[in-house]
């Protein structure tokens, strides 16, 4: 009875890492428009979207968010898996949200930095810290 018990505990420990195949890094930095001052919103979230291969046609690498502090435009920690586990190693194109008091997003950055296919920020996770410079929304 007691090498089953040791048995199905050993089974339990090994099915408790996190499943994430890729090596995951921590990052932080800061988002500003590109004279410094900082993004009026009151939330403000980052999406970083691995340019990473797929290791085969089910196993791909999984983006990542981080939020940032609105009163310092800084922020400390990324969440893949696990809550500010870092981001999937190698090159990332950016995007962020800005959102209001409803946590509606709000048009106060170009529209081209919200979509993958179209931000102009891409970075390589092991130039962190970074410093994201925003132009501001032509209205």
């Amino acid at each position: 009875m007691r090498q089953h018990i040791l048995l199905l505990l050993s089974i339990g420990l090994l099915g408790c890492g996190s499943g994430q195949p890729y090596d995951l890094v921590p990052v932080s930095g800061q988002v500003t428009y590109e004279d410094g001052t900082l993004i009026a919103a009151e939330r403000i979230t980052l999406y970083f979207h691995p340019e990473t291969p797929p290791r085969d046609a089910q196993t791909f690498p999984r983006p990542s968010s981080a939020e940032v502090e609105p009163t310092t435009g800084k922020f400390e920690l990324a969440t893949t898996d696990h809550y500010g586990d870092g981001i999937v190693t190698g090159r990332h194109r950016v995007t962020l949200i800005a959102r209001g008091t409803e946590n509606l997003p709000v048009d106060i950055i170009p529209q081209r930095y919200m979509s993958h296919e179209t931000t102009p920020i891409e970075v390589d996770a092991a130039d962190a810290p970074f410093h994201f410079k925003i132009e501001h929304s032509q209205q």
